[in-house]
């Protein structure tokens, strides 16, 4: 006996498993996750615990250089530090250090001293006092002359 399947069956099968495929990929495509993105879901991210914050104002060289040394304890072994921003507004300088704590892994749960040095961009600011709050700890310094790179002409 000969059995035959018309053309239109065929066309209709091949599309339903077409269609089947392309979403199973898709499906795929989208669920895969990089190393990075994947390292980003297991960590837990918060403000560092910041106590003390030192300022040194390198008056040696031209522009002036201010760095900043911010110490603190992370809660645990597995947690460092994940991001530093700096904003200014007006006289205060805002940042922020960040922290970041896998919690996949097994940790010391014991405080863990850090120290961060950065230093903050003080290129064409005027002579005076400025602030420096990170994570809410405050400093002071002060620029003693305008820190410019402004030179007069030679006539």
């Amino acid at each position: 006996m000969d059995r035959k399947i018309d053309t239109h069956t065929w066309y209709a099968v091949g599309g339903f498993l077409l269609t089947i495929l392309v979403i199973v990929g898709i499906i795929l495509l989208t669920s895969r996750k990089t190393s990075d993105q994947a390292e980003l879901d297991n960590a837990d991210r918060s403000m560092a615990s910041v106590e003390t914050v030192d300022v040194a104002v390198n008056i040696e060289t031209f522009p002036f250089e201010v760095v900043v040394t911010a110490g603190g304890n992370f809660p645990n072994g597995c947690t460092k530090v994940s991001d530093i921003r700096t904003i200014r507004t007006d006289n205060t300088f805002f940042t922020a250090i960040e922290q970041q704590n896998d919690i996949d892994s097994v940790c010391t749960q014991a405080l863990v001293p850090f120290q961060e040095i950065f230093t903050l961009e003080v290129v064409e600011l005027p002579a005076g006092q400025y602030d420096i709050d990170v994570n809410g700890i405050r400093n002071t310094f002060v620029l003693p002359i305008d820190n410019t790179l402004e030179f007069e002409s030679l006539k």
